[in-house]
């Protein structure tokens, strides 16, 4: 029956667009001048006029001169019925096209090249979601699956709809970006960039590169997936504007680590700092990394960053950065954190928090990512999660998120490293898997303000405290 509809739908659009079409022909080509001599301007027969002293033929009904036979031999044309008949041909063709609007929203009807052209018109879609009526670039993605879902929610496997032809444009394009997004931009790393980035798995890595769906890379795509990974976003690096004294500093170096690509880069820094006394030294990282806290009522700090090919442990002497650039940060320091970011509690916030978080038994992680509820507006969440065996304490391990999402590069509700008040050489996750199967597993989740501050535009946070059980693998999900 779905079949039956769209077919009458392009029948009968493309008969209205036919009549649309017979209407322009008619308005434009049909009153010929076969021979009569009439006037440019009212068509009034001059066959029986004569030609005047000066060789001008005189229309006797408007008084327009004509002064060559040609003029008088025009065709008629009726501009506005051929207006109205091109705007009854848009009419059928907008009637042709209304079932794949109706499937796949108004940009699911552009041409792939068009879309291209438009992605940096668009920001990118939140936390990764396909929205296929929202934007070029998810559409883009709609037309690289191999499968989608088709009526009564069964999966159907569709073939990629991207020709691999369609498929070097798109990343030709994202390689060189366009006028609107140049490549290394910062709008061509917003959009271009953050696009590739979460479909590059689709086209492999390494030796195992291939066009979406699966058909052998050729010399061409590899070229340009090359190209793509020499592709380096602008380092911009930031802070807060005010810190509280005794709390590490935080620096971000947003689009720095190149996630789209399979160079797996690591970023190199040489700080010196300016406060009540002068500090220096070094750190490796992928995004972000952390200043021991810095007395002083304002600092002022110089930076070396370095962008290499392979991390630390697998650095060969003398190996050359690929980039390098300087930069200064400053920011004032505050006696307490109060004054930095204000601290909320409510009895509704204690409860987001009790019903949003899902214990992942696959990474012994506390996870966030779905729980929308818990995402509340206007205020952050820095959470430490401890790990119980009834009251006894066995690790640690932190979390932050906010309405907007997950902080930027990281994967999962909470991250950090473990931390494990357990004596010995135990591994800390087979003792929890212990407890956990005799039913003892216990979580705190506390909320803290200097977790909280690297959200660095956010200026209230979570401070409550919830417990909640983790029943036994297999007995439900955890309840507060």
């Amino acid at each position: 029956m779905r079949y039956a509809g769209a077919m009458w739908w392009t029948v009968g659009g493309w008969a209205v667009a036919a009549v649309g079409a017979a209407v322009v022909l008619w308005a434009l080509f049909w009153d010929r001048a076969r021979g009569r001599l009439r006037c440019r301007r009212c068509w009034y027969a001059l066959d029986e006029t004569p030609t005047g002293g000066d060789g001008v033929v005189t229309c006797p009904e408007c008084g327009r001169g004509h002064g060559s036979r040609r003029k008088m031999l025009r065709t008629r044309r009726r501009w506005w019925r051929a207006a109205a008949g091109v705007l009854v041909v848009l009419a059928g063709l907008a009637l042709v096209l209304t079932p794949a609007v109706r499937a796949r929203g108004p940009m699911g009807v552009l041409p792939t090249w068009v879309l291209v052209e438009m992605v940096p018109l668009w920001e990118p879609s939140p936390r990764g979601t396909i929205q296929p009526r929202t934007s070029p670039g998810d559409q883009l993605i709609n037309r690289l699956l191999t499968a989608r879902v088709g009526p009564g929610g069964v999966r159907e496997d569709t073939g990629v709809l991207l020709s691999p032809r369609q498929q070097r444009h798109l990343l030709r394009r994202i390689a060189r970006g366009n006028a609107l997004a140049p490549a290394g931009s910062e709008r061509w790393a917003e959009t271009y960039g953050a696009w590739f980035r979460g479909q590059r798995f689709r086209f492999g890595r390494g030796e195992d590169r291939h066009y979406a769906g699966g058909a052998e890379a050729d010399e061409a795509l590899i070229a340009l997936l090359d190209e793509i990974e020499l592709v380096r976003p602008p380092w911009q690096v930031r802070t807060r504007e005010v810190w509280p004294r005794g709390v590490p500093v935080h620096i971000e170096t947003i689009s720095m680590y190149a996630g789209w690509t399979s160079l797996r880069t690591m970023e190199h820094v040489r700080w010196v700092a300016h406060g009540a006394d002068r500090t220096e030294g070094t750190a490796d990282f992928g995004r972000s990394f952390a200043l021991p806290a810095i007395d002083g009522d304002r600092v002022r700090l110089e930076l070396e960053l370095s962008e290499y090919a392979s991390a630390p442990w697998e650095r060969v002497e003398g190996e050359e950065p690929l980039r390098t650039g300087e930069f200064e940060l400053a920011w004032r320091v505050v006696d307490s954190i109060e004054q930095v970011i204000t601290p909320v509690r409510s009895a509704e916030l204690d409860a987001l928090v009790a019903g949003g978080l899902v214990f992942n038994e696959e990474v012994w992680d506390i996870d966030a990512r779905g729980a929308e509820s818990i995402l509340h507006e206007g205020v952050v969440f820095g959470v430490l999660f401890t790990y119980y065996d009834g009251n006894q304490p066995l690790g640690a391990m932190e979390g932050r998120w906010r309405a907007e999402g997950l902080i930027p590069g990281k994967s999962g509700g909470s991250w950090g490293n473990w931390v494990s008040y357990a004596d010995g050489d135990g591994n800390l996750l087979d003792t929890l898997d212990a407890v956990r199967a005799g039913g003892r597993l216990r979580v705190k989740a506390e909320g803290k303000p200097e977790l909280a501050l690297e959200f660095f535009d956010a200026d209230r946070c979570w401070v409550g405290e919830v417990w909640f059980d983790v029943p036994p693998v297999g007995d439900g999900a955890p309840g507060p």
